[in-house]
């Protein structure tokens, strides 16, 4: 909710040099030793922006607004939060000349009110369809669907993954006016479920080890293991199955969902090996989320398979001698490594195994580091904008900005950054006024900032 405050912020000050309603009034005259403190000042809304009517680059300004916030320079900008008077004051310094003057003037804000709400419908994919109501011209519409998308414009439209409640909010901004408000509400979301699963098999010496993929706690898996017999798998989706003699056998695995009524089969024929082989490795964890698997199967005739599981990990690899794997995660959480040896001798002659391993701490003090470092300014712009960031050790560093519909429309090249503090700056000149998302990849982190280009 914070990034959709400051958005409207930002999106209420580009409008405040064209402003129709705006209210221009001038301050009397004071002058003491030659130096003068007068102002006009122009009211739109909870905006407003002030000028000195002498300008002197030899002066310094000091603005007090009188809410508390102050400011400096010949102009000044202020967003009040509230309707009300304010006693406004301008202090002009002359050190050359050893001259002084402050003046104060009360100015009146009044902060109009935008009220909006919306309605919504859903379809069977679980597609939610809303509409701002009142839809009026003019105004800006933001949306938070709670689920962590975004967008604007007076109707949207957002698939949800998952069932649930969400906390859904639009915000409304009159930028004419200076007027913004903010509607949200509990959505209890249905998404339509998709039973349908599949499963990789790992066969060995007089048994087979399978295990679901997409598998979902809420429905019901069986399996019919070709012999007849059946089982289920268990709350990590294996199951290892015994069979009293090698051979083809053709399993199936059935999927209900009792909730929704949908049901799902998938099967596939698997080769039960007779010979004997035994499949078995260690795993040691080494820094920065990295793995090294060692298989303990020797022999020149054997092929390694390695599964790295779950999603977005997930990885298969295959090869002649590929008796050791380095994999790195990219996320933190119980994962699962199987390891499949074949006899390329005998090629319906293999064994499997799985095991369990915890990857912890992956980017965690990195990412703070540089998140907490992080500054972008000014905010807003019109010409150069300022990076600044702070490495723990050198990284390939690049800066990508994108507009609102995620076109990119300026990326700096690649460059090789070293430990500690650094300041670059951008021209942003050439961009069109508006809002942008700027993207700091520093080597696997990456830092997201939205500005506004006046």
């Amino acid at each position: 909710m914070k990034t959709f405050a400051i958005l409207l912020s930002f999106t209420f000050l580009t409008f405040l040099s064209s402003s129709a309603q705006s209210d221009l009034k001038k301050s009397g005259s004071t002058f003491a030793g030659g130096c003068s403190a007068t102002y006009t000042y122009n009211a739109s809304g909870a905006w407003v922006d002030f000028t000195a009517d002498v300008v002197d680059s030899t002066w310094s300004y000091d603005w007090d607004f009188g809410d508390g916030n102050t400011g400096s320079g010949s102009m000044g900008f202020n967003f009040y939060q509230a309707s009300g008077t304010y006693n406004v004051c301008l202090t002009v310094t002359d050190t050359s000349n050893n001259c002084t003057s402050t003046f104060c003037d009360s100015i009146t804000v009044v902060i109009p009110v935008c009220n909006s709400t919306f309605t919504y419908t859903t379809d069977s994919t679980g597609t939610y369809y809303f509409q701002a109501q009142p839809d009026t011209g003019g105004f800006q519409y933001f949306w938070d669907f709670g689920d962590g998308n975004f967008t604007q414009g007076d109707s949207a439209a957002n698939l949800f993954q998952t069932s649930g409640s969400y906390y859904v909010c639009l915000y409304t901004n009159d930028s004419v006016n200076g007027c913004n408000s903010s509607f949200c509400d509990t959505l209890d979301v249905f998404v339509p479920v998709n039973c349908s699963a599949t499963f990789f098999t790992f066969p060995q010496n007089g048994s087979a080890t399978f295990i679901v993929q997409g598998m979902n706690p809420g429905m019901t898996y069986q399996f019919d293991f070709g012999d007849s017999t059946t089982g289920a798998p268990n709350n990590f989706g294996f199951v290892m199955h015994n069979y009293p003699a090698g051979g083809v056998y053709n399993v199936c695995l059935n999927v209900i969902d009792s909730a929704s009524g949908c049901t799902s089969s998938f099967c596939d024929t698997i080769v039960v090996p007779a010979c004997v082989i035994s499949a078995d490795f260690v795993v040691t964890n080494l820094p920065n989320g990295q793995i090294k698997t060692d298989a303990l199967q020797a022999g020149f005739q054997y092929q390694f398979t390695w599964l790295i599981l779950p999603s977005p990990d997930d990885t298969l690899v295959t090869g002649f001698g590929r008796d050791t794997l380095t994999h790195t995660f990219t996320s933190n959480g119980l994962k699962t490594v199987c390891l499949q040896v074949t006899d390329l001798l005998s090629s319906a002659c293999r064994d499997s195994i799985c095991k369990f391993v915890m990857v912890s701490g992956i980017g965690i003090e990195e990412y703070n580091q540089l998140n907490s470092s992080f500054s972008l300014y000014p905010n807003p712009s019109n010409e150069l904008l300022n990076i600044r960031y702070s490495l723990d050790d050198q990284k390939t560093v690049s800066v990508t900005i994108t507009d609102l519909t995620g076109k990119a429309v300026l990326r700096t090249e690649n460059e090789k950054a070293l430990a500690g503090e650094h300041t670059t700056s951008i021209n942003i000149e050439e961009l069109a006024s508006g809002t942008y998302l700027l993207q700091l990849q520093a080597g696997d982190l990456t830092i997201n900032r939205k500005f506004t280009k006046n």
